[in-house]
């Protein structure tokens, strides 16, 4: 049977995030809570400027576009040099990236670098605990990298100067198309 993208990698995986996550697991805040001015209000968004200066949140994006396996080689997975072949095989690197802002109210009296943390491990948890997980037809989420940290103390782009600390891994989605 045919398939192909009903929707970008990014996209699959923001939902498949958005509907697992366990918020008992990430110092009371939910990614199912749909009130932008509930208390435990998580966006988990595919997009920076959706939520600007909401904290903390989750985006997923994809940065670089897909990998074609053996691109150029001999048949292994029927692809040709030119990218045609019977099935087209390819790994999108998905960015996933858990933000906080240093000196924030948050819940539980957590500080930034520690809700990152927790958040991260969720994302990773998630992805771990039920890899290989199937997005949709032929898509695949393989299990997250392991993040890196960043603290950024003097972010200008948005006019702001309020440090934020931020955790960023790699969700690799593997994406079977068939004519």
């Amino acid at each position: 049977m045919p398939s192909k993208l009903s929707e970008r990698p990014e996209e699959l995986v923001r939902q498949y995030l958005s509907d697992h996550l366990t918020p008992s697991e990430m110092q009371g805040y939910n990614p199912q809570q749909t009130d932008p001015t509930a208390s435990d209000f998580l966006p988990v968004t595919s997009n920076w400027s959706d939520w600007g200066d909401t904290y903390p949140k989750i985006v997923v994006t994809e940065r670089e576009g897909p990998q074609i396996p053996n691109a150029g080689s001999t048949n292994t997975n029927s692809i040709q040099g030119d990218g045609s072949g019977s099935n087209q095989l390819a790994t999108h690197n998905i960015t996933v990236s858990c933000q906080a802002l240093e000196g924030e109210d948050y819940q539980n009296g957590v500080d930034a670098e520690a809700l990152v943390h927790d958040l991260y491990q969720e994302v990773k948890a998630t992805g771990q605990n039920n890899a290989p997980v199937a997005l949709a037809s032929g898509v695949w989420m393989a299990v997250p990298t392991p993040p890196t940290w960043t603290e950024n103390e003097d972010e200008t782009d948005s006019g702001s100067t309020r440090t934020w600390v931020q955790g960023q891994g790699t969700v690799p989605v593997t994406v079977l198309d068939t004519p």
